[in-house]
């Protein structure tokens, strides 16, 4: 890329502009194994064998106490809308689990005492993580490859906060804000960009021991982290910035 900011890292790490049309993540929306289901159960249950690596799944309706009004309560600083389908719909994680002989993930070793919520009518791929208050709201099933990559996106974002000084967690949780501010947008669309890349880099690296039993691409998952994804974080720097 031309060097048109003063920061190396985004002359070198902003997306290019591409006329192609970016696909959607992974090849096809399939469910792993063949259970059949469609979360209208409270809880359940699901197991697959894909090759040497099993998958495990459990899920329950979260608790919301008595009321709605309860409910806004508990997550009250997550969007209204979405705490009212998650009243209405949502389905919590409890146990996710996929490992073979050379790794495994565990979602609750990996987000100790978070909670995952999906099952939520916020739009395909309408997924964010409140790190904070340890509330990752998935916005695809996790039954299905861009579930999975998705999920491990998030989980990602909470491991980049981990290893994170308190003043680097507190800069990259205003850097979008500050963006949008007008405040120091080179120094915060930095900030953002590295939040965005880091996420994905522990995403790859869960995923790795599992993708070719997954049928999971990484050409494929590569082109559409940098192709839309990533492009869109920097489509709004470069709009921000003024710089095309």
């Amino acid at each position: 890329m031309k060097e048109i900011f003063n920061s190396p890292y985004l002359n070198s790490k902003l997306e290019k502009d591409n006329e192609e049309e970016s696909y959607p993540m992974i090849s096809g929306y399939y469910r792993f194994g063949t259970t059949d289901y469609d979360y209208k159960k409270p809880e359940d249950s699901f197991k697959a064998q894909l090759g040497t690596t099993s998958i495990a799944l459990d899920y329950s309706r979260p608790i919301f106490y008595k009321t709605q009004a309860e409910a806004i309560q508990d997550y009250k600083d997550l969007p209204l809308d979405d705490i009212l389908n998650i009243f209405k719909n949502g389905r919590k994680l409890d146990n996710f689990v996929i490992e073979n002989e050379v790794g495994r993930f565990d979602l609750n070793e990996a987000f100790p005492e978070g909670k995952v919520l999906f099952n939520i009518e916020i739009g395909k791929g309408q997924s964010y993580i409140d790190i904070y208050n340890k509330v990752i709201i998935l916005g695809e099933d996790p039954w299905t490859p861009e579930g999975l990559v998705t999920l491990l996106h998030e989980v990602g974002h909470y491991k980049d906060y981990l290893r994170s000084n308190p003043s680097e967690r507190h800069a990259k949780k205003t850097a979008r804000n500050s963006i949008d501010e007008g405040k120091d947008i080179e120094f915060n669309s930095e900030l953002l960009l590295r939040k965005e890349r880091d996420a994905w880099a522990y995403a790859l690296k869960d995923l790795d021991p599992f993708r070719e039993d997954l049928d999971i691409y990484l050409d494929e998952l590569q082109e559409e982290i940098h192709g839309s994804c990533l492009k869109s974080y920097s489509d709004i720097i470069k709009e921000k910035l003024n710089k095309n």
